[in-house]
């Protein structure tokens, strides 16, 4: 079952009500979806799930009931037409989900991602490339961004540190982030770990044996 109450308005100090009274909405809802789907494929949690399967749930969640809900838009007049209104995403309510979807991620032992949000939400990857560029425009949405980026560079982090295959991992925080041996990652968020530092922690034995990979 999934925690239902990770935004609680009642304890949790947040600037947008409307949107948390949203997502607790659509937290119900994913709730249900998510039971389904673990019956479906005869399993007992997220966690017995691999991250396949784990993807395969979000993408389940976005095509019953995200996508055709368009729960995560809101509606704002046209300024040149004022018999039309147009759609467009709610960036508070975007940034919520983004927690929710970090913090799940977490709680099962999958990997969040940006692509994995993109399932959920049905928010494209060219969308939120877009937002990045954005942070005068649409804080919140440019603040997503650096949400999800920062929350899969930490999950590839910890993945270098516990995970089977650590070079695996070195070599995906190279490549997205700019790890190297001797800089620093390029991304304007806090890290103080480099390759030769997590590789001093890790068993070599562990590190020829790699199997997996993330």
């Amino acid at each position: 079952m999934i925690d239902n109450s990770f935004y609680d308005s009642d304890s949790v100090n947040v600037e947008n009500s409307n949107a948390v009274s949203k997502l607790n909405d659509i937290i119900s809802n994913i709730e249900i979806l998510t039971d389904d789907y673990l019956t479906d494929i005869k399993a007992d949690s997220i966690t017995d799930i691999s991250q396949l399967q784990y993807n395969g749930l979000l993408m389940y969640i976005h095509l019953k009931y995200i996508q055709p809900t368009k729960c995560l838009y809101k509606y704002f007049p046209n300024k040149s037409n004022n018999s039309q209104i147009t759609l467009m995403y709610d960036d508070d309510l975007i940034y919520l989900l983004c927690e929710y979807y970090i913090y799940i991620s977490q709680k099962y032992n999958k990997t969040c991602h940006p692509v994995g949000f993109s399932y959920l939400s049905g928010v494209d990857l060219s969308t939120l490339g877009r937002w990045e560029s954005m942070e005068s425009q649409r804080p919140k949405a440019y603040a997503t961004v650096k949400r999800l980026k920062s929350g899969y560079e930490n999950a590839l982090e910890i993945g270098a540190q516990t995970g089977k295959n650590p070079v695996g991992y070195i070599a995906s925080l190279n490549h997205r982030f700019g790890w190297s041996a001797d800089s620093k990652p390029q991304l304007t968020v806090n890290i103080t770990r480099t390759q030769d530092d997590i590789l001093k922690t890790l068993d070599t034995g562990l590190i020829e044996k790699t199997t997996e990979n993330p």
